[in-house]
């Protein structure tokens, strides 16, 4: 998408880079219209992001989002619909992705849990997404620890053959924690931490 589509080589045309369905962007997704040093061209700096195809596009994942629910309400909104955006973007199901999630503040985790073995549809976690706060006084740990002791167990839901991925989302930063693994997106923007998570859960 480009702030001027009719005309692209404009100085100062902004352009965002979208890969298809099951691939994900290596490179910058948002390049700026700029002229040369000598003036006499124009070229986007920079250059569009390479898409690489996400492997596998179905992947057989246990992932568990945990949510900062902050005193900023526009923060956790805002949180939400990145975390949304991502949990549709992966099929669903006992022999694809299965998805938990948690909210947490400060050291303690919410009481209002979703294991991986409870909501088997989009529609359901996204229902209980808009629904989470923060009911306290929770249980005192991190949410890493909540999510491998608590979350991460066969009566919970976890599978032996599913690769486990913790993600915790915070106002400025998400962490994406897989294998041991740890990627982290800006929330900047939403567009960007939307494709950032989603690349770091499927990689």
């Amino acid at each position: 998408m480009c702030s001027n589509p009719d005309s692209n080589l404009i100085p100062g045309t902004e352009c965002w880079f979208e890969c298809n369905s099951g691939f994900y962007a290596v490179g910058s997704t948002h390049s700026t219209c700029e002229l040369s040093r000598n003036k006499e061209t124009a070229t986007f700096t920079p250059k569009a992001p390479i898409c690489k195809p996400l492997c596998p596009p179905n992947a057989v994942l246990d992932v568990v989002f945990a949510i900062e629910i902050t005193s900023s309400m526009s923060s956790v909104l805002k949180l939400k619909k990145i975390a949304g955006a991502v949990i549709r973007k992966f099929s669903i199901g006992s022999t694809d992705t299965k998805i938990g999630l948690v909210g947490f503040r400060g050291g303690s985790i919410n009481p209002m849990v979703s294991q991986l073995k409870e909501r088997k549809t989009q529609p359901d976690l996204i229902t209980f997404l808009n629904a989470l706060t923060f009911t306290g006084p929770g249980v005192t740990a991190t949410p890493t620890s909540y999510i491998q002791n608590r979350m991460f167990t066969p009566t919970m839901g976890d599978r032996l053959n599913a690769g486990n991925v913790i993600v915790i989302m915070q106002p400025n930063t998400i962490s994406i924690n897989k294998g041991g693994t740890v990627v982290n997106v800006s929330t900047s923007s939403v567009f960007d931490a939307v494709v950032g998570v989603e690349a770091a859960i499927r990689k």
